[in-house]
C-alpha cells in the first residue's frame, strides 16, 4: 500500500511541476508580447486632434493623411466630448495636441487650460489654429504663450494681394509672401500662400516667441462690415499671421490665426502675384517646414559627454582646479534627424563656454572638433571660489542648451608658491646691494687708520 501511495503522490508532484512550467512559458509569452506592442507603439507619436465639428476630417484630409504617413497615431475628437482622458495617473496620454476648434467654449474630458499649459511645460508640442470668430479659450491660451489674437469679428485685409477669383469682396482672402528668416522655416524660399483669418501680435517682452508669416506692407486687421475708424490694432509687416514659440522646458507651440491655412482647399490652391504667372500656392511647403519642427522632428538638440581636464594630463574630473591651472573642456552636442530617426553631430562654430562665479569671468568660444565634439584650452583666473562650467546656448529654431557645472578653484598652497618671483626681482637686487654697501663701508671702516697730520 506504501508503495501505491508514494507512485501517486510523485505522479501528482510531476503533474504540479509541468503545470508551474506552462504557467512560467505563459507569462514569459505575454510579457515578450507586451514588449514587442510597446516598443512598436512608441515608434508612432500619439496626437489628438480636437476640433469644433467633425466635417474637419474631410476638410483637411490631406492634412491628416500626411501627419499618418509620417507615422503619427492621430486620433480626433470633438473638443466637447467628454470622453477625452488627457492624462492618466500623472502621465500624458499624447505626445502632441492639435486644437483646431477656435469657436470652443470649454473643453471636455480632463481637459482644461492648466492642463494644456502643464502639458507645454512638460516638453510636448501644441498648435492652435484660430480663425476671426476665436472664442476666449483659445484667446487665454494663446496669451499665456505670448500671442494674441486680434477683436473678434477681425479679418487680415488686403487690397493689393488678395486671390481675385476666390474672394468675397472684403479682400480678406489674402495672397502673402512675406516669410521671415527663422530656422523654423528653415531659411527657404516659399511660394505665396493663401490666408483668411484674424490678426496675431506678439508680447514684445517675450523672447521666447518668433514671427514666421506676416501681412504686406497694406495689410491690416479690422471687420470687414465695419467702416474703418481711428488707430488699427496691427498694421503692415506687424501683422502676425502664423508665429512659433520655444518654451524654457523644451516644449513648442505653433499658433495660426486662420484654420482654413492647411485645408485641402488651400493646399492645392494657386496664386498668382502682382503680374506673375499662377503657380501652386505655398501652404503645402509650410505645412511640411513648420510641422516637422513644432513635433519635435527638427531643431532638437542635445548635450552630453561632459569632459574637463588639467591640460597636462594629471587629472581628470578633479573636485578642484588650482588658480592659474590650464584647463581641457570639451562637450558633444548633437542634433536629432526626425528623417532617420537618429541623432547627427551639430555643426555650429558660435557655441561659447563660461567660466562663472555670480558673473562670468571668462566668455570662450568653443572650436568644432568634428562629430559633435565642442573643445576649449583655458587658464583658471586667479581668484578662488566657487566656479561654474556654464554653456547657455539659444538659437532660433533649436531647443535650448543648457549647462552648469560646478567647480572648486583653490588657492595655492604654501609650498606650491615660486621661490623667486620674476617681478621682485629689483626688490631682491635692493636688498643685496644694502647687504653689500654696508658690508663694504664696515670694511673701510674697520681698516682704515687715521692720518698723522691730524694729530
Amino acid at each position: 500500500m506504501g508503495g501505491i501511495k508514494n507512485k501517486l503522490q510523485n505522479k501528482n508532484k510531476k503533474k504540479e511541476e509541468n503545470r508551474i512550467k506552462k504557467m512560467r512559458i505563459s507569462f514569459l509569452s505575454i510579457l515578450v508580447i507586451g514588449l514587442v506592442i510597446s516598443s512598436v507603439a512608441g515608434v508612432f507619436k500619439k496626437t489628438l486632434v480636437l476640433v469644433d465639428d467633425l466635417s474637419a476630417k474631410v476638410s483637411h484630409s490631406k492634412f491628416f493623411r500626411t501627419l499618418s504617413e509620417r507615422g503619427y497615431d492621430v486620433t480626433v475628437k470633438l473638443s466637447t466630448s467628454e470622453d477625452i482622458v488627457f492624462k492618466k495617473y500623472g502621465e500624458f496620454l499624447y505626445d502632441n495636441l492639435v486644437l483646431m476648434c477656435p469657436e470652443t467654449k470649454d473643453f471636455g474630458g480632463d481637459l482644461d487650460q492648466d492642463v494644456i499649459l502643464e502639458f507645454v511645460d512638460a516638453g510636448k508640442s501644441l498648435v492652435i489654429f484660430g480663425s476671426a470668430n476665436v472664442r476666449s479659450t483659445l484667446r487665454e491660451l494663446a496669451q499665456e504663450c505670448g500671442v494674441e489674437f486680434d477683436a473678434k469679428g477681425t479679418f487680415v485685409i488686403d487690397h493689393t494681394s488678395y486671390d481675385e477669383a476666390e474672394d468675397d469682396g472684403s479682400h480678406s482672402l489674402i495672397i502673402t509672401d512675406s516669410f521671415s528668416k527663422s530656422n523654423v522655416l528653415a531659411n527657404k524660399k516659399f511660394s505665396p500662400i493663401l490666408y483668411r483669418g484674424i490678426g496675431l501680435t506678439l508680447n514684445k517682452d517675450n523672447g521666447l516667441t518668433t514671427k514666421l508669416v506676416t501681412g504686406g506692407f497694406a495689410t491690416y486687421s479690422a471687420n470687414p462690415a465695419n467702416q474703418l475708424s481711428g488707430k488699427q490694432w496691427t498694421a503692415g509687416s506687424n501683422t502676425v499671421l502664423v508665429s512659433a514659440v520655444q518654451t524654457l522646458g523644451q516644449g513648442r507651440v505653433l499658433v495660426s490665426g486662420s484654420s482654413e491655412i492647411f485645408s485641402d482647399k488651400f493646399l492645392s490652391a494657386t496664386v498668382s502675384k502682382g503680374n506673375s504667372n499662377a503657380v501652386l500656392a505655398g501652404n503645402q511647403q509650410l505645412f511640411e517646414q513648420v510641422f516637422p519642427w513644432v513635433l519635435q522632428e527638427r531643431g532638437l538638440l542635445r548635450a552630453h559627454s561632459i569632459f574637463h581636464r588639467k591640460q597636462d594630463g594629471s587629472e581628470v574630473f578633479p573636485r578642484t582646479y588650482r588658480v592659474k591651472d590650464d584647463i581641457f573642456f570639451s562637450v558633444v552636442i548633437e542634433e536629432f534627424d526626425g528623417a532617420s530617426d537618429t541623432w547627427k553631430p551639430y555643426v555650429a562654430n558660435d557655441v561659447q563656454l563660461e567660466f562663472v562665479m555670480l558673473d562670468p569671468y571668462l566668455r570662450l568660444n568653443l572650436e568644432p572638433a568634428g562629430n559633435g565634439t565642442f573643445y576649449s584650452n583655458f587658464r583658471v583666473p586667479d581668484v578662488y571660489g566657487v566656479f561654474k562650467f556654464r554653456i547657455d546656448y539659444r538659437r532660433d529654431g533649436y531647443s535650448h542648451v543648457v549647462i552648469s557645472q560646478e567647480i572648486g578653484v583653490r588657492p595655492f598652497r604654501h609650498n606650491e608658491f615660486e621661490r623667486f618671483i620674476s617681478s621682485a626681482y629689483p626688490y631682491y637686487f635692493s636688498a643685496f646691494s644694502m647687504m653689500g654697501g654696508f658690508l663694504f663701508f664696515s670694511l673701510v671702516f674697520l681698516f682704515s687708520k687715521d692720518s698723522k697730520d691730524s694729530k
